[in-house]
């Protein structure tokens, strides 16, 4: 039996792929959606916060370059529990500005 995490595993750079993708096609909703889910992949899969945090980074500016206020307040929540695990934020229970 498989178990979740190495099913999450495998859809990373599946998504990764689908985000690229988007973003060169012009597909605004994949662009949000594959990006959010690979970011929660990610995060729930193990993979060490402080090798992500530039990659969080980057498709939040793209988010807000984008002008995709929903996606970018949704991401903040993902954003929010890594900085947490790392400890910088300075207020756990405030999303990221």
């Amino acid at each position: 039996m498989t178990d979740a995490k190495s099913i999450a595993k495998e859809t990373v750079p599946i998504l990764r792929e689908s985000y690229t993708i988007a973003l060169e096609v012009g597909n605004l909703r994949f662009v949000e959606y594959s990006g959010n889910i690979f970011c929660l992949h990610e995060l729930c899969c193990g993979y060490p916060p402080a090798t992500l945090e530039q990659d969080r980074y980057t498709y939040h500016k793209s988010l807000v370059k984008l002008n995709q206020v929903i996606a970018v307040n949704h991401y903040r929540i993902y954003w929010q529990i890594m900085l947490n695990l790392l400890v910088f934020a300075e207020n756990t229970t405030l999303l990221f500005d």
